[in-house]
């Protein structure tokens, strides 16, 4: 049989990079999921079919796009080269391997490799859409393997604690032993005293059962201690080390992911924790007893440890073989579940968008379809999971029934003691849950080694500020022109929005961005703050290339204030003081009096005291907007860049807002993007950019006089 790859996703957003990964660990070339994201440019929504294709090319496949249609679906499969990746149910990207027999074999990195029937087949390929890849001879090859070490960031943290793991790995070999005190007391008291000649006074047993319960009580407790705070102090560690990363990773690692990624990695953090404590603690203790109870059982008959060893392996086999089915079934739930949960998700939040558009008689039979293909899901994963603990304990309970029996021959012949026959039943035992943990934990490992390698590639992740302790703080004049030199920009998997973009914006005063909706203008002002790294070309503010100021410097300096303000879940004064920690209630007051936020905010019961929640739903986009300008003008930096920072704000208020703040940052560098033409009118230089290129830089004077086709900017 044909071996298939399969790379499990990371998260919802991560179909098409484990496709792409399938694929090339299929010619032999191991990617990171992280780095593939990268290059084919993933986004909370996915990937695009051409951003799949551009990042293929750039590691050294050659890709070609295909629409299959149905009637030419025999000939495709005749004559392609597996596998190939194609467009899945409108949301989702697997990677198609051909047809076996009367099945069509598609591995799915959300649930497995699945075997569907020819009409399953075209039901799910949405479009027909088709992704051809095949390794380039040379450049492929060529592309270096990417280190997977998903252990080694944790096993490093275990080095300082060495002598705690070895402390826990000796007392759970020490409880492996004590497990067979109770069968082997029951076997003394049988034989050595429920007799009608004792020759052992029970008082003893019962004395030293006594002893031996007490030191593995012991035993227990110090290693449950000493469990807790292994276990602790490993999570404590990586906790804190995520935390430092989240903060110094680049915006567009933020950009391509959703929140859910935090919920997610603390998730795994509690998972390998829980794994590193079963491989110190658990195993050393189930592996140990296990070994014990084999040598108790051969000392009592080699037959008896045989056929106990047999029962033992043959649940353990039912599990294997099972395992894949349920591990198929079980991803399947909980795709089918987290897709409806976003689904209800987004209604929930987007309540007022489908209100005002009626569109709930129309939404509702899709919710009602998601959910009873959700039922099916839970279903046939629950009958899974029931027929595997069904054999499980047929075979278990036939198994000890066929044990039982052979011991009690074995009695009858005088080959094993009453004592030895109770005993054998409950060391089996033992011996069963011991492989069968073991077996567990081998299942589950690759679970947990996903979630290693999940936070292994996190911490790969190159920070944004990791040359900065080399670089010096540089002061940047008010008065600092900004230019640009043969400045490209692109997002992955899409065309150029920047190309070759030279211009000189002169320093010390208010200037205009303009241009239509999508030209560039915010990935500019982005470029500037270095939020995203530059593709190519150089920024220079006065004669300091942007690359030569370390981003704590230059993110203080130039300050850049978004459309849409977000705030965390604090007090208006906690938030404003971000920006400025030592800023006096004075100060905030007279920033928020520039931007007209004082008299809103003056009006709240509590005032500066007012917590602001997660969406800030308790003031207006207007309010928060005004907030934002304030937090920005407590920084007082040399180059302020407002993008479309006003426009919640009412024609007056906004006015007002502009007057006042181009008065306070008289000699100061103000860049306004904005469509609206009163904040136009207030600059005095013009960029109008235009499908990537500066098509006007000047004066405002210049700029009307122009041709109209120009004007309408300043009168729409």
């Amino acid at each position: 049989m044909p071996q298939y790859q399969w790379i499990r996703q990371q998260s919802g957003a991560d179909c098409a990079a484990a496709s792409l990964a399938i694929v090339a660990k299929h010619y032999g070339r191991t990617f990171k999921i992280s780095r593939l994201r990268e290059v084919i440019g993933t986004a909370k929504g996915g990937t695009t079919l051409l951003g799949l294709k551009q990042g293929a090319e750039s590691l050294g496949f050659q890709a070609k796009v295909l629409k299959i249609n149905p009637e030419h679906f025999d000939h495709f499969i005749e004559k392609f080269s597996p596998p190939a990746i194609i467009y899945w149910q409108g949301y989702h990207f697997v990677v198609l391997y051909g047809q076996e027999n009367d099945q069509y074999i598609v591995s799915d990195p959300g649930i497995g490799i699945r075997y569907l029937s020819r009409s399953e087949l075209l039901d799910g390929w949405q479009g027909g859409f088709t992704l051809l890849l095949s390794p380039h001879l040379f450049w492929f090859h060529a592309q270096p393997n990417d280190a997977v070490d998903p252990w080694g960031n944790v096993l490093q943290r275990l080095y300082p604690h060495r002598w705690m793991v070895l402390s826990l790995i000796l007392l759970g070999i020490g409880l492996g032993a004590s497990v067979l005190i109770f069968p082997i007391f029951l076997q003394l008291v049988i034989d050595r005293v429920i007799q009608p000649n004792p020759t052992q006074p029970l008082f003893s047993l019962l004395m030293m059962f006594a002893v031996w319960q007490t030191l593995g009580s012991s035993l227990t407790w110090g290693q449950l201690w000493l469990a807790t705070r292994f276990s602790q102090t490993l999570q404590t560690s990586l906790k804190l080390d995520f935390t430092e990363q989240i903060l110094q990773l680049p915006l567009t690692y933020h950009e391509a992911r959703y929140d859910s990624v935090v919920r997610g990695v603390l998730r795994d953090i509690q998972a390998i924790s829980q794994s590193l404590n079963q491989i110190v603690v658990t195993l050393p203790h189930q592996t140990f007893s296990g070994l014990a109870v084999m040598v108790v059982l051969t000392v009592y008959h080699p037959a008896i440890a045989l056929a106990s060893t047999g029962v033992a392996l043959s649940v353990a086999l039912i599990t294997i073989r099972l395992h894949p089915k349920v591990r198929q079934a079980s991803y399947r739930s909980a795709i089918t579940t987290g897709s409806n949960l976003f689904l209800l998700s987004e209604v929930f939040r987007n309540a007022l968008t489908l209100k005002t558009t009626a569109a709930p008689p129309h939404l509702s039979p899709e919710i009602h379809d998601r959910l009873y293909q959700e039922t099916l899901a839970n279903r046939d994963n629950a009958q899974v999971i029931n027929l595997n603990q069904t054999l499980s304990h047929w075979v278990l309970g036939i198994g000890s029934l066929v044990l039982l029996v052979f011991a009690a021959l074995l009695y009858q012949q005088q080959r094993l003691s009453l004592g030895q026959l109770v005993a054998v039943y409950s060391l089996n035992l033992i011996l069963l849950s011991a492989v069968q943990a073991g077996v567990n934990f081998w299942l589950n490992f690759t679970q947990v080694q996903t979630a290693a390698q999940l936070l292994d590639e996190l911490f790969d992740c190159i920070p944004e500020n990791l040359e900065d302790e080399c670089k010096p703080w540089i002061n940047i004049s008010p008065q600092a022109d900004i230019s640009c030199q043969g400045l490209q920009y692109s997002y992955p998997g899409r065309l150029p929005l920047l190309a070759d973009l030279s211009l000189t914006l002169p320093g010390g005063g208010a200037i205009a961005l303009i241009g239509y909706s999508g030209c560039g203008k915010s990935t500019l002002a982005k470029l500037l703050t270095r939020l995203y790294p530059v593709g190519a070309g150089i920024i220079q503010l006065g004669d300091r290339p942007l690359e030569d100021l370390p981003l704590d410097c230059l993110r203080r300096q130039v300050v850049l204030v978004p459309q849409e303000a977000e705030f965390l879940t604090r007090s208006i004064a906690d938030n404003l003081r971000l920006a400025q920690p030592d800023a006096t209630l004075d100060d905030i007051q007279t920033a928020c009096k520039i931007a007209a936020a004082h008299e809103f905010i003056q009006s709240f019961p509590e005032q500066y005291d007012t917590i602001l929640g997660t969406f800030s739903a308790n003031l207006s986009g207007g309010q928060k907007q005004r907030i934002a300008i304030a937090r920005a003008i407590l920084m007082n930096p040399p180059i302020l860049i407002l993008d479309e920072a006003t426009a919640n704000l009412d024609p007056p208020t906004e006015a007002n807002v502009m007057d006042q703040l181009l008065a306070q940052r008289s000699g100061k560098t103000t860049l306004l993007i904005s469509h609206r033409p009163n904040v136009i009118e207030r600059a005095e230089w013009v960029l109008w950019i235009d499908q990537g290129t500066a098509k006007f830089n000047g004066k405002l004077t210049h700029f009307r006089e122009q041709s109209l086709a120009h004007l309408e900017f300043l009168n729409p």
